[in-house]
């Protein structure tokens, strides 16, 4: 009784001071309030994939887009006559004529560089391997050097062996350089194994990553195509969308607090690091999104302790900050290899001449790709006569070096000669043995003499 007293007195109080409201009401699944009422995004006129996103002109809304009458769902925007999603087409990028910069993506109608990339002089470069931008925009390897982890260095490490446009990279996971050098991964996919590869849960159907489970255009699998009217959900066209799946984009059953492609609404996709989560795109196991990508503070030296700060001079990011490797010396306030570094070779302050290359802690030759020294000499082992699989190992006056191997005659048909040997007179001969080519070809030995070890000698038996 006293409650209800009460009760009646906070209400005749509160209608007296004109601050009483009624509680909104909740708004059914699929819907979302707008000017205080429940609306469908995805097919509201006045608010079309959002509140306040009106369709004007002849456009209409489907599936959260405002669509051209005769293009498709996929393609609702026609831009200088063709259809076109606005959404990840970087010609037309949220809007006809709105191209995006060489090397940018498309990504829910907003331009970006892909993950790990920074715009240098309007392109999108990674400094960890760019030696016109290594490790900083503008900063510009001499000539004969590379960019390695964001520093200008003379030999790629073993973390990233190979050249690609003066940057040291890994051909199993660089998605500019997947396999070979120039073999750019497309349509967001990225570098697994040296093959260019779709996210988790997409497929590649005809060079374009989707998602069996919601494409009508792939539903189930590549190329099969759900009738007109249909929808495809769990990889099966159906009339209408079930409970877990309830929203409707670009065709397919999806559910939007969690589905990467289409997160909080149609086409609102999550970069290839992030997930859905109640409908907004984040990053998990405790990394931070950074240019794009999520990374862990605590390890990653392009972002060690706060995005964007760049461990430089073969530095290694751990606990978040930037340290020299434990094999590593500090020589002048830099992190040095004893063993690779050509300006600490062996210690700190002996420095390799030039033509020179410091390996395990010594200056020796610094012999081309595909050459190796022998003595004060760069050779080519598979072509060489007289250095042929190994230094100092000669074929003879007729013989030819394929492969590195000695053969007497035609690479693809001649005998291939032994080690001890040599080809003379169209032979292969044991030139530590025959007497008309001891050690060489053509060097006969006296006839009271034998040849022994390559040398002619008196007295042998």
């Amino acid at each position: 009784m006293v409650r209800c007293v009460l009760c009646a007195l906070w209400l005749v109080w509160c209608l007296g001071m004109g601050g009483c409201e009624a509680t909104p009401e909740l708004c059914p699944s699929g819907t979302v309030r707008c000017d205080g009422k429940c609306v469908d995004i995805r097919r509201e006129q006045a608010h079309c994939g959002g509140c306040g996103r009106a369709c004007t002109g002849d456009t209409l809304c489907v599936g959260g887009l405002c669509q051209k009458p005769g293009c498709p769902e996929a393609q609702p925007v026609a831009c200088g006559g063709k259809c076109v999603n606005i959404r990840e087409n970087t010609a037309h990028c949220g809007a006809c004529d709105k191209a995006c910069l060489e090397g940018q993506l498309c990504q829910s109608g907003n331009c970006i560089c892909p993950g790990g990339t920074t715009i240098c002089d309007s392109l999108c470069v990674d400094l960890l391997v760019d030696r016109r931008h290594c490790g900083a925009c503008g900063q510009v390897c001499p000539d004969g050097q590379f960019c390695a982890l964001g520093q200008c260095r003379l030999a790629c490490p073993n973390a990233t062996p190979f050249v690609c446009l003066g940057g040291c990279v890994d051909l199993q996971t660089n998605a500019r350089h997947c396999g070979t050098c120039g073999n750019a991964c497309q349509g967001g996919k990225s570098c697994v194994g040296g093959q260019c590869a779709c996210r988790d849960g997409l497929t590649d159907c005809g060079g374009v990553c989707v998602d069996l489970q919601n494409d009508t255009r792939h539903c189930g699998r590549c190329g099969e195509s759900c009738a007109a009217g249909q929808l495809c959900a769990a990889g099966q066209c159906v009339a209408s969308c079930p409970a877990q799946t309830p929203d409707v984009c670009l065709g397919g059953c999806v559910n939007i607090q969690s589905d990467g492609q289409h997160c909080g609404g149609c086409g609102q996709i999550c970069p290839s690091s992030q997930t859905c989560v109640a409908g907004k795109c984040s990053c998990t196991d405790g990394r931070i999104f950074c240019n794009n990508e999520c990374v862990d503070l605590k390890s990653d030296i392009r972002h060690c302790g706060s995005c964007g700060l760049l461990c430089q001079n073969s530095r290694l990011c751990v606990a978040g900050k930037c340290i020299c490797p434990e094999t590593y010396t500090t020589c002048d306030g830099q992190c040095a290899d004893l063993k690779t570094d050509n300006n600490n070779c062996g210690k700190c302050g002996d420095i390799c001449i030039q033509g020179q290359r410091c390996v395990d802690g010594k200056c020796v030759l610094s012999c081309p790709v595909g050459q190796e020294a022998c003595g004060d000499k760069c050779f080519d082992l598979k072509t060489d006569v007289n250095n042929c699989g190994a230094c100092g190992q000669q074929c003879g006056l007729d013989g030819r070096c394929c492969q590195g191997v000695c053969v007497c005659g035609l690479c693809d048909s001649g005998r291939t000669c032994g080690t001890d040997e040599q080809c003379c007179s169209g032979a292969c001969r044991k030139v530590k043995e025959d007497e008309d080519h001891c050690g060489r070809c053509g060097k006969k030995c006296e006839v009271f003499e034998k040849c022994s070890g390559g040398s002619c000698k008196i007295g042998i038996p």
